[in-house]
């Protein structure tokens, strides 16, 4: 130790502490980054399932419109039940993709890097922006074929 104060060593050794406890602090700082990646990507999947299992009530909602309306033409109630059935085995299925795709999410979450939350936010926030665009499309679309078939003369008077 010689010529080396004693001052200078007590010296390195507050530096080499304080860099310590921020090297620790950093970690602890992408920790909890990761985590609220996580928990993100956690609450954006479940949001998406569930708007599609939204959507799905939406859609037996006006098949049920459609199956009591004795108004309208038998041919054209007919044809509007089939759209809507079909629709609904569209909605059924990617409801059945989000809710494995969440399933995925929840079982498997907690090991997923930050690269794969961002894959996954990538994937999802497109999704949850189409469903806020064509909220209520389907109900509007409904009234609004209603509404020409009643035009056309194609519903009977009550």
């Amino acid at each position: 130790m010689g010529t080396t104060s004693l001052v200078a060593w007590i010296a390195l050794a507050v530096s080499a502490f304080s860099f310590l406890f921020n090297v620790i602090g950093f970690y602890r700082s992408r920790a909890k980054d990761l985590f609220s990646l996580r928990q993100e990507v956690l609450t954006k999947a479940e949001k998406t399932r569930s708007s599609w299992a939204r959507s799905i009530q939406n859609n037996k909602s006006l098949i049920h419109k459609a199956e009591v309306n004795n108004r309208l033409e038998p041919e054209l109630q007919a044809m509007l039940i089939n759209f809507l059935g079909s629709h609904q085995e569209f909605l059924e299925q990617c409801e059945a993709d989000a809710s494995a795709f969440a399933k995925d999410v929840y079982e498997n979450g907690a090991k997923f890097t930050e690269s794969k939350c961002r894959e996954y936010l990538r994937m999802l926030d497109p999704n949850l922006e189409v469903f806020e665009r064509t909220e209520g499309v389907a109900e509007r679309k409904y009234i609004e074929l209603m509404e020409r078939a009643e035009a056309a003369g194609r519903i009977s008077p009550v």
